[in-house]
């Protein structure tokens, strides 16, 4: 969930039924400045920090429940590189401890982190990097001692995969199975991706499977390039079926690809109950129809799979 989503563009989205379904609401509104937290860009406005309001309003939409609250975190060596910070000892472990400090400052209870990717910045090995962002996760679990608080990782199987130990460090490995070229995010994608995970020795209890809220525009190079958001899709095509995949953009005349509802459940069927994988992780979900619309991706897979205690 994007913290500015969630409380300001579409906060309606959100209701307490989304808490009950829900295991993990992962506010993915920080990044980092060399060593130190900062709000991540879409999560402010005109100096204004909306990761506190959207901590604020999971806490009131769980209520007594147990669905979990995250602390996301988005590194792009790009904007923000990481590969410097964990290729330093010294900084690496102020790192961890800052993130152990914002988990028992803000009450979160576990960090997700994006990053990517090491290979993108040249100036480092990639190899030698996830070496040592295996070492940062070693650190930053002995940060966060006591809290019960949990590591997850957002990984790719298709570029720039993690090594081995990092995997390994993680407790719940997110598969972003989404933005590859063409058709997008097929379901014998999804096969590939979680099959590279398995192969990987990694638990399927810890394999969480990515599901798109958005499109992608068959001629953009970059999965992140040409999408829209599901709700987008549903505004301008209000009669489009569950069984659609696909729909071509009234302005630009370039056909998208994306997840209806059906492919959505049976993403479910296939990777969590028959095979039995973790769950799913949804991006963005902050992009969906209310539960209330007959259309909801959200009210689709939760017809199929269930919150469970973690």
């Amino acid at each position: 969930v994007r913290p500015k989503w969630a409380v300001s563009w579409n906060r309606g989205m959100f209701t307490k039924e989304h808490m009950k379904y829900m295991t993990d609401w992962i506010n993915f509104g920080f990044t980092h400045s060399g060593t130190n937290i900062v709000a991540a860009s879409d999560a402010v406005a005109s100096g204004h920090d909306y990761t506190e309001e959207s901590l604020a309003l999971a806490r009131t939409l769980r209520g007594s429940g147990s669905a979990r609250i995250l602390a996301g975190f988005s590194c792009s060596e790009s904007g923000n590189p990481m590969s410097a910070v964990i290729n330093d000892a010294t900084q690496r472990l102020t790192l961890a401890q800052n993130m152990a400090k914002l988990v028992k400052e803000k009450g979160y209870e576990g960090i997700d982190i994006d990053w990517e990717y090491p290979k993108e910045n040249k100036s480092y090995d990639s190899g030698t990097t996830w070496t040592n962002f295996a070492r940062f996760l070693g650190e930053l679990r002995e940060e966060l001692a006591g809290t019960g608080a949990s590591i997850s990782l957002a990984v790719t199987t298709r570029y720039d995969a993690p090594t081995q130990a990092v995997l390994d460090s993680a407790d719940f490995i997110n598969s972003m199975s989404y933005g590859r070229p063409g058709e997008h995010s097929t379901k014998a994608d999804a096969q590939t991706d979680v099959t590279f995970l398995v192969n990987k020795s990694i638990p399927k209890v810890k394999i969480v499977l990515g599901l798109p809220f958005f499109s992608r525009d068959v001629n953009s190079p970059h999965s992140d390039q040409g999408g829209v958001g599901y709700s987008t899709i549903i505004n301008w095509y209000p009669k489009i079926g569950a069984a659609e995949n696909y729909f071509v953009h009234p302005t630009t005349k370039v056909k998208h690809f994306f997840n209806g509802a059906n492919l959505i459940k049976d993403k479910c069927k296939t990777f969590v109950i028959s095979q039995g994988c973790g769950g799913v992780c949804i991006w963005a979900y902050d992009t969906d129809v209310p539960m209330t619309n007959s259309k909801s991706l959200s009210k689709a897979l939760y017809s199929v799979i269930k919150q469970t205690k973690r």
